[in-house]
């Protein structure tokens, strides 16, 4: 019913410009003599007869030829047309070529005369490789005679094709309409067993045309063999080759920097310590043991800052507050100096809440970059520099693939757009990637799971586009596989290779040794504590020095639970009494839960507070083809 619809539709619609051709300009006749040749090629003679009223037509004609189709295997394959004459009534004409990759337009007349109206036939001689199908009990040819994008009416159309003379015609057919329409109205007549003659029935309206197919008996023609189908493959494939020898030119590259300056020297023995490394603040320790800093860092120096009476930490309320207890900096580091310097600039009391995120984020610049003055030339380096030629290498190499698959636009097109959106997808998840080691507790857990909304939509909107523009063939999408291979193990590399490289220098690596050493300590079992070498007496005293250390190696919940009989009988005795640290939910009581708060809820504020507040192919001869189908097409006008 609906294609009873369309008909009429397009019968009113172009019904009265048919019958009008003779006040308009329109194409004649369209007479096509085709020879099917053994290396698989034809030689196609189209005679174009138009009237030309100096309205489109004022110079000549142009003519559109695709030179590439793709198979039903998804692949696109490329034909060679070889333009041998153009003639205007039998003469020749001044013509030139225009296009690339994908299809030729054929302008025939001089761009400086202009036609006299009247009647015109165009010759156009041509050679066109590679068209002959190979199916198993039969060949074919499948061939689009007249293309379906004429902007003009076409009077009648014909098509005569000749077989080499050992062929015997099995079977053919013929498509009229616009593009992917299934209708006949033409005739086919046998001239013999190898030449068929293929004619309209009636005028075709514009944008449409005249398709046909012809099978016949296997072995006149010789199939492809086996090194061009080799070739055929390996082409759609090329730009991965070429990508895949770019990866491997990356990793060897990033091996050698690797072996060069990113192996750690070789460390001690690690032994349990009591001590930290002399004049290593906790904040010192965790910058040298992850060469890099993360906000759990600036928690642990707040706690460090607290046992040594600079300031108390108050978590009576629904939001921790910071109170200044002591003018005396004597006992601070020096990065705990700019943080108090930092943070208690105008008053003694701040709300651990992100209204004063520029307090806290200036101190926690201020913690950084003090510790990187201090300590990351002598302990380790980051080796940045080595990662920018990888960097540059990985961008050639896309620019590489996507060079080599320029001849397939439903190929190359994707894959820009695939890159446009890595890009941004390695920019985001590395940014992810940063917040979650920067965060903590339930942050960390909300950052991870937010990371990956970014990640999806920079990998769904390449998909969404390219079904947008038609460019999402399911039957090429294998094609993609090795070029997304070779995308994702770039970006592993520089990713991996990125955290590889950094190294601890010598003297760092004695300093990590002995941080182990404590963290060690610190988190060893209750039946192992025996086996050290006169550990000290577990004190209050001892469970404050050491527990900013323990929040910055990752151990407070080991080391709080070693101490809570120790505290709470210190506490009932009144032989404790911290003023460093004032709680309601947590207390000196459940010192597990105390520390364990510490480490997660604390450290979760502080960076919270951190944080600006936001405002608001199947065969034709067989009967199943159509208008449009296989191979020639295109179409044409005047110019």
């Amino acid at each position: 019913m609906k294609r009873i619809v369309v008909l009429l539709f397009v019968g009113l619609l172009f019904g009265p410009a048919i019958a009008q051709t003779n006040n308009s300009e329109h194409i004649i006749s369209y007479n096509v003599d085709i020879t099917v040749n053994k290396d698989r090629s034809i030689d196609v003679v189209e005679k174009i007869k138009v009237k030309a009223l100096g309205y489109t037509i004022k110079r000549g004609i142009y003519r559109e030829i695709p030179v590439t189709a793709r198979d039903d295997n998804g692949t696109l394959q490329t034909y060679n047309l070889e333009i041998k004459a153009v003639l205007k009534d039998g003469l020749s004409e001044p013509f030139h070529v225009q296009g690339g990759s994908y299809d030729k337009t054929i302008y025939i007349g001089d761009a400086d005369t202009y036609l006299t109206p009247g009647d015109y036939e165009y010759t156009i001689v041509y050679n066109m490789s590679g068209q002959v199908r190979f199916f198993e009990a039969y060949d074919e040819l499948y061939w689009n005679v007249t293309g379906n994008f004429w902007q003009f009416v076409i009077g009648e159309a014909s098509a005569t094709v000749t077989l080499p003379t050992e062929a015997k015609i099995l079977q053919s057919s013929a498509y009229t309409g616009g593009y992917g329409e299934q209708g006949s109205d033409a005739t086919v007549t046998k001239l013999n067993d190898h030449t068929i003659k293929f004619a309209t029935k009636k005028p075709l309206s514009p944008h449409s045309g005249l398709t046909i197919a012809i099978g016949w008996n296997k072995g006149v023609i010789p199939p492809p063999t086996a090194e061009e189908l080799r070739a055929v493959a390996m082409r759609k494939y090329q730009g991965a080759i070429y990508g895949a020898f770019g990866v491997l030119i990356i990793f060897l590259y990033l091996f050698w920097a690797w072996k060069r300056v990113g192996v750690d020297p070789k460390g001690g023995a690690i032994i349990p310590r009591f001590e930290p490394p002399g004049g290593y603040s906790p904040a010192a320790c965790r910058y040298v043991m992850r060469m890099g800093f993360d906000n759990k860092s600036f928690a642990s120096a707040l706690v460090s800052m607290a046992v040594k009476g600079y300031l108390n930490i108050d978590n009576t309320k629904k939001k921790y507050k910071l109170n200044k207890v002591a003018t005396d900096e004597t006992a601070l580091s020096k990065g705990e100096k700019q943080v108090g310097k930092t943070l208690f600039t105008s008053n003694t009391t701040l709300e651990v809440d992100n209204d004063n995120h520029s307090k806290f984020s200036s101190a926690i610049y201020a913690l950084e970059n003090s510790l990187k003055n201090e300590l990351a030339k002598a302990n380790f380096s980051k080796n940045g520099k080595w990662m920018v030629p990888a960097i540059f290498m990985a961008v050639a190499n896309v620019v590489i693939i996507l060079v080599n698959t320029a001849y397939d636009v439903n190929l190359m097109v994707p894959l820009v757009i695939g890159s446009f959106f890595t890009l941004f997808a390695v920019l985001f998840t590395a940014a992810a990637v940063n917040s979650i080691r920067k965060a903590s507790g339930w942050k960390a857990i909300l950052s991870t799971v937010l990371s990956f909304l970014p990640f999806a939509i920079f990998v769904g909107a390449p998909l969404f586009i390219l079904q947008q523009l038609e460019l999402f063939d399911a039957k090429a999408i294998l094609v993609f596989i090795p070029y997304l291979a070779v995308y994702i193990v770039m970006i592993v590399l520089i990713v991996v290779f990125f955290y590889l490289i950094k190294a601890p220098t010598v003297a760092g690596r004695k300093v990590m040794d002995e941080i182990e050493g404590l963290k060690m300590y610190m988190e060893v079992a209750e039946e192992n504590r025996l086996n050290m070498l006169n550990p000290p007496k577990e004190t209050p005293q001892l469970f404050e020095k050491l527990l900013p250390y323990a929040i910055a190696l990752d151990v407070e919940n080991e080391w709080g639970k070693r101490f809570e009989s120790i505290l709470a009988k210190a506490m009932e005795s009144n032989e404790y009494n911290p003023t460093w640290y004032t709680g309601t939910r947590y207390t000196f009581m459940d010192t597990a839960a105390l520390t364990s708060s510490l480490g997660r809820s604390f450290s979760s504020s502080v960076s919270s507070a951190s944080v600006s507040p936001q405002s608001s192919s199947s065969s034709g001869s067989s009967g199943g083809g159509f208008s449009g189908g296989g191979g020639g097409g295109g179409g044409g006008g005047g110019w």
